[in-house]
């Protein structure tokens, strides 16, 4: 045994030795630097959001495509899935909660798809309920919750029913609904001109195309046209994308109809649809999700549309923040005008896999961390135990 421990107390102590040991220390010890930089933007990412909101600014949060799973993935996977489903509720609870801390929104909006399947049993979507406010539960109470519906939620035109819809609207709030925006003055002016409102409208996109529950696409297209057309700023907020030319997003315009003629699938709203949209809202932005990759387009010169890339693991952990700006201008004359800005600012986190494979290569770094304090701690032990054998002998 001592012959042994001396042996390698030798080649560890030896010239090649110990230049290893100094370069295994200098790599361990870059491949740390790089860890904790990776770590400093998992803990910070949300600090490129934007920074506090002011006096005379608006801000909506935005999250597209939860698709919370459930029992599904449970019997399907076992124990993994219900491990899984755990695992994919702390991670958007994370993103969720370090954008609202960055943010200080007055709004958050979450457009669709909350849920991964609309056929749930009515336990199984009150436990999905439940989830889904755990995932939100920090946002503030004096800050507004949208919930768009999507085709996960509701379906698609030719399956989508009343029981549904009025579960949803139970745990969700309307599916049809239009939200006053109120912006805090920056300073006050009776002379100013130019002063315009703006409004949310939240709309059910899965009843607009060919439905064969006719009552959910009356209700629809009977808010549509009670909506006052005025000097008002829409901000239009759908699950389904709008119409637009192919490759401008990753999902083609597509729709998909059964025999019957109703809607089975589909990628955009019809083109009539979306030009009844363009031409009755006049939508300053549109934001909606059910692309899951995201993109953005610009209709014509009063119209952009953003679609918000999925808070889902796969991609990212996305979400986005839309501020308005409200000022009042000066002119050389001495008269006065509203000006309003309008910015959308991208909030990319990591991947689920990337955050997970981060997580096994730290544990293990610690690990041989741990091994290399306690080679050091050997090595020292032994180098005074062969000197006290020294002076001994």
């Amino acid at each position: 045994g001592i012959n042994a421990e001396y042996g390698v107390f030798l080649m560890l102590n030896s010239l090649k030795g110990r230049s290893l040991l100094r370069l295994g220390f200098v790599v361990f010890l870059i491949f740390g630097l790089v860890l904790l930089l990776i770590w400093s933007h998992i803990l910070t990412f949300a600090r490129n959001c934007g920074t506090s909101s002011s006096k005379g600014s608006w801000r909506l949060l935005l999250f597209a495509d939860p698709q919370i799973e459930g029992d599904a993935r449970v019997r399907r996977e076992g124990f993994y899935g219900k491990l899984n489903n755990y695992y994919n509720d702390y991670y958007m609870r994370y993103v969720v909660d370090s954008v609202l801390r960055s943010t200080h929104p007055n709004a958050v909006a979450v457009l669709g798809d909350l849920f991964s399947f609309q056929f749930l049993s009515d336990s199984e979507f009150t436990s999905r309920v439940e989830r889904y406010r755990w995932i939100f539960n920090n946002i503030p109470p004096n800050v507004l919750l949208i919930n768009v519906s999507g085709n996960h939620d509701l379906g698609y035109g030719f399956e989508i029913s009343d029981k549904y819809s009025k579960r949803f609207e139970r745990s969700f709030g309307p599916l049809n609904a239009v939200y006053s925006i109120q912006i805090e003055k920056p300073k006050k002016s009776n002379t100013a001109i130019g002063k315009r409102n703006h409004s949310l409208v939240v709309l059910n996109s899965m009843v607009l195309d060919p439905t064969l529950n006719k009552k959910l696409s009356q209700d629809a297209w009977k808010f549509l046209e009670n909506l006052e057309s005025s000097n008002n700023v829409t901000i239009l907020l759908t699950h389904i994308p709008l119409h637009k030319p192919r490759s401008v997003c990753v999902d083609v315009p597509q729709i998909i109809l059964t025999q019957n003629g109703y809607v089975e699938e589909q990628t955009t709203l019809s083109p009539n649809v979306t030009q009844y949209l363009l031409n009755k809202i006049k939508p300053k932005i549109v934001f909606n999700g059910h692309d899951h990759e995201g993109c953005s387009y610009r209709h014509n010169e009063k119209t952009l549309e953003y679609t918000v890339r999925s808070i889902m693991g796969d991609y990212g952990g996305f979400s986005a923040l839309f501020e308005l700006k409200e000022d009042i201008i000066e002119r050389d004359d001495g008269s006065t005008y509203f000006n309003y800005d309008y910015e959308i600012v991208p909030c990319p986190f990591i991947r689920l896999k990337i955050l997970s494979l981060v997580f096994l290569v730290t544990a293990s770094y610690l690990l041989f961390l741990v091994v290399f304090v306690l080679l050091r701690v050997f090595l020292f032990c032994f180098r005074r135990k062969s000197l006290g054998k020294e002076k001994g002998s």
